[in-house]
């Protein structure tokens, strides 16, 4: 084979490899990304335990955080109105 032709076969590979690159570049890697969003939990809780240096009373910090946003907001409903609720009794005779 002459040095010419493995130079053209070199640079054709080259040329193939550099196209086909630039064609898969050009797409994007997930094309449902903003529909498989996970949403943040709606309870969250933490807990730490230490001991107190002094008295020696163990301590316990508990931290709790709920959100209210149970939906996404296109699924949200109206809520019902509530009944009104029966008029209260006394204990009284």
């Amino acid at each position: 084979m002459k040095p010419w032709q493995v130079v053209l076969v070199v640079v054709g590979v080259l040329a193939l490899h550099l196209g086909l690159f630039w064609l898969i570049a050009g797409r994007s890697p997930l094309p449902y990304a903003n529909a498989r969003r996970i949403p943040l939990p709606n309870f969250v809780a933490k807990e730490g335990r230490w001991v107190d240096a002094a008295t020696g009373e163990p301590l316990v910090y508990r931290e709790y955080r709920v959100s209210t946003r149970l939906a996404l907001p296109d699924v949200w409903m109206e809520a019902p109105a509530p009944e009104p609720s029966p008029a209260p009794f006394s204990l009284t005779p």
